[in-house]
């Protein structure tokens, strides 16, 4: 799932960075949020239409 959105895309700006978590905008105005909760990696998408 997560490479359909991110695959060939550039990032466009990165919106927040901390220890423990970044939010990309892409090129196609797709955000993608990572997580980093103990041993895992949690991510969310947002697209534009909001889904």
């Amino acid at each position: 799932m997560l490479k359909n959105y991110l695959e060939g895309k550039t990032v466009k700006r990165i919106l927040s960075c901390t220890e423990n978590s970044i939010s990309i905008l892409l090129e196609d105005g797709v955000i993608v949020d990572f997580v980093h909760l103990e041993d895992e990696i949690i991510f969310d998408i947002k697209t534009p239409d909001g889904s």
